[in-house]
């Protein structure tokens, strides 16, 4: 096990037993510095550095378990997975995504085609999500194109529930399957077998707003899309986040 998931895995395992264990569990595949920030991992563990502002939005309601692998024993027991701009998958990964989204699986991806987050890490880092999605040929299988917005035009707005969320250096997507339908620009929706896939073409939103009303307009953009791919859980969730059974 990679040393940022033991150390998560550790963290989780100090947060005390009681009401919180009712909160329904959140899979979660990214990179290290979108889960513990761009500064040393001990300091995070140690809470002597900030968590990003998704992450402790997230912990909030969910318990997450994170995934350093998308292979057929690791997607075994996730129903809800969250995946965020992650590094190169191996190509027997994306086919056992593919595999766990036609059996059942519900996931939700944000595929950045121009990434603005700053980082504090080298460029390259490995601890960093990639400056472009690299889940094209998994989302290409599933008959979606992504169209990147060329430079210099307008950051789009993606609306929703709530009001208008900035999406900067996002892009739109073209449906060329029955099983995908785009319901806004940069949001698609695929019904894959038994299972669901929504791709949002666009993470900045979600981890690189620096003021608080984007940061919450963003939170609550993945909660509705999240919502809406696990109804199921929602009255659990909301009880969490009120504060009942919150850590």
């Amino acid at each position: 096990m990679k040393q940022w998931l033991l150390a998560a895995a550790l963290l989780a395992g100090c947060a005390p037993s009681g009401p919180s264990t009712e909160r329904p569990t959140l899979h979660l595949l990214t990179t290290p510095s979108v889960y513990w920030g761009g500064g040393d991992i001990a300091s995070a563990v140690q809470g002597k550095t900030e968590r990003p502002p998704l992450i402790g939005h997230l912990e909030s309601a969910w318990r997450i378990v994170l995934l350093d692998i998308a292979r057929p024993g690791q997607l075994k027991p996730v129903s809800l997975l969250f995946i965020v701009q992650p590094q190169a998958l191996a190509p027997d990964e994306l086919v056992a995504l593919d595999d766990w989204v036609r059996a059942g699986g519900h996931v939700l991806i944000l595929a950045d085609p121009d990434l603005r987050q700053s980082s504090s890490l080298p460029k390259g880092d490995a601890r960093q999500p990639p400056p472009s999605t690299l889940l094209l040929p998994l989302l290409t299988h599933w008959g979606l194109t992504l169209i990147p917005d060329p430079p210099g035009v307008p950051r789009r707005m993606i609306r929703s529930a709530d009001g208008l969320v900035p999406a900067p250096g996002s892009g739109r997507w073209i449906s060329q399957s029955r099983d995908c339908t785009v319901t806004a620009a940069v949001i698609a929706r695929c019904t894959l077998g038994k299972g669901v896939a929504v791709s949002v073409a666009d993470a900045d939103f979600a981890i690189s707003a620096k003021d608080s009303a984007a940061q919450e307009a963003g939170q609550r953009l993945i909660d509705q899309l999240l919502e809406d791919l696990g109804p199921d859980q929602r009255r659990t969730k909301e009880e969490n986040r009120d504060g009942k059974g919150r850590i």
